[in-house]
């Protein structure tokens, strides 16, 4: 064997582990697991539903997510945000959101679809502290069963 094909051969080799690599650390669940200060992947309560990520793949920029909450609990998931982040967000009725909606989550292709008669939960806030990391999460019940979504936003600079 030449040096040349050697070479190649080892090259190869790198770029298929760097691939595998990516795949592995940018998985739906651990890109949404390493992004926000709440366990997705411990939690068998919640079903990642649809993720769109904007960005390489080693240094995402941007991603949108929608979260199934299967048991239909909202209410824990408000609580269990609020509490990791140290705030309290804002409850919105349906006109308050389809304003909000207009002027905040108009760019977004993953968008929140409330029954008229629900009320929407939103908060935003920094990964950490002085980070360029943000997080915005809406929780929400949507269609006739009353089915619970959140909804993640990350971005950052």
């Amino acid at each position: 064997m030449k040096r040349k094909e050697l070479i190649l051969i080892v090259i190869t080799v790198i770029l298929v582990g760097v691939l595998i690599g990516g795949y592995i650390y940018d998985n739906n669940t651990a890109l949404l697991e390493r992004t926000n200060n709440i366990a997705i992947k411990e939690d068998e309560n919640l079903e990642i539903v649809k993720v769109k990520k904007v960005g390489f793949m080693y240094a995402r920029a941007a991603y949108e997510a929608k979260l199934r909450v299967k048991n239909n609990d909202w209410d824990y998931y408000v609580l269990d945000i609020a509490l990791n982040y140290g705030g309290t967000g804002q409850m919105l009725d349906y006109e308050q959101y389809k304003e909000f909606e207009a002027s905040t989550l108009d760019g977004c292709t993953i968008k929140p679809n409330p029954r008229e008669d629900s009320f929407i939960w939103i908060f935003g806030a920094h990964i950490k502290e002085n980070s360029d990391e943000n997080v915005f999460y809406v929780v929400t019940r949507e269609d006739a069963d009353s089915k619970a979504f959140v909804y993640i936003y990350y971005s950052r600079k």
